[in-house]
């Protein structure tokens, strides 16, 4: 498909690009890709399709405005080009050593286990931050894995010394009142 006149068939739909309805009678493009229509300056200034992972975005070539971001043109106004951030050529992730990547543990045993016998508010707690660790670890952030391991790890043991210290606490009152 391509540059058309909205039908009755297309409007009312939203526009992903302006999320406004799109009128009839006005000028729109269908992605050829994924069918879904967009205002026709909508497509002319994002540079194709605005679908998450269509084949048809950046299919039409634009200019690309090195200034400040704008925002969506209200209807029937002449939109502006956006600004969109390119990463830098050459940049590439750290290099972590493998023994700190195989070393990272996520607490998470320890967590449920202070959880069900412990503490339930530190302990889940502890479990957001030990799941949080095993996906970063995973998608590779490693640093924000640690951080997240470290927390989980301080919850765990701060929760068995709250247990454990009241658990003394506890037994040094009755034995000094006299017992059971």
């Amino acid at each position: 498909m391509s540059n058309m006149i909205a039908g009755p068939g297309i409007a009312g739909k939203t526009c992903p690009y302006c999320q406004t309805p799109i009128k009839p009678n006005v000028p729109v493009h269908v992605c050829d890709a994924c069918g879904i229509p967009h205002h026709l300056e909508c497509w002319q200034q994002n540079g194709g399709c605005t679908t998450f992972g269509c084949s048809g975005a950046g299919t039409a070539g634009v200019q690309v405005n090195t200034g400040p971001p704008v925002f969506p043109p209200a209807y029937g106004q002449q939109p502006q080009q956006y600004f969109q951030p390119s990463y830098q050529p050459g940049y590439r992730a750290p290099d972590y050593p493998a023994a700190l990547i195989q070393n990272i543990r996520d607490y998470l045993v320890e967590s449920i286990l202070v959880t069900l016998f412990c503490c339930p508010l530190l302990g889940i707690i502890a479990i957001v931050y030990s799941v949080q660790a095993r996906t970063k670890k995973s998608v590779g952030d490693y640093t924000g894995a640690l951080a997240a391991a470290n927390i989980a790890k301080t919850l765990v043991w701060v929760s068995l010394g709250l247990v454990l210290g009241l658990s003394v606490l506890v037994l040094l009152i009755e034995l000094a009142s006299g017992g059971y």
